[in-house]
């Protein structure tokens, strides 16, 4: 992965393109395949991140001209849309060993990610992007990653 591809947008390995960071959604949408549902974009099937498969979707509450700076995909959710706690704390930890082979360590850990406690977060700073993983307890475990410009 060229990390350098990151300064220009994010990049997809399927469809494998860079949606590029400030360009209206509507437009970054179009080009990658991008559906709007409800309040935000979402890219059903695509790959990113050396063969990451999660869901991926732009801010919620967005407008479609809004510009495009964030993405996140949400990380250990069944195929019935549901937050189990064991898929999300075995996928989290699967997450930080991926992103760590193609970052390094993070700049920024809270927790030891063998011991997950009701928050955790791993953030990995480039030069205009952030790159953070992090889980919550909200009524169950969640957990997301999000990619944005700094």
């Amino acid at each position: 992965m060229n990390l350098l591809d990151f300064n220009k947008g994010f990049p997809l390995d399927t469809p494998n393109v860079i949606l590029p960071w400030d360009k209206p959604l509507d437009e970054v949408a179009r080009m990658s395949g991008g559906i709007w549902h409800n309040d935000r974009y979402v890219w059903r099937g695509a790959r990113y991140l050396d063969g990451l498969g999660y869901l991926l979707c732009s801010d919620n509450g967005v407008g479609k001209q809004s510009p495009f700076r964030s993405i996140s995909a949400y990380i250990g959710l069944s195929p019935e849309g549901l937050w189990s706690d064991s898929n999300v704390l075995d996928e989290f930890k699967k997450i930080v060993q991926h992103l760590i082979r193609i970052f390094g360590e993070p700049n920024e850990r809270k927790v030891n990610p063998e011991e997950v406690s009701d928050t955790e977060t791993s953030a990995w700073t480039l030069e205009k992007v952030k790159v953070c993983l992090y889980v919550i307890e909200q009524f169950s475990y969640k957990c997301y990653l999000t990619i944005s410009l700094k």
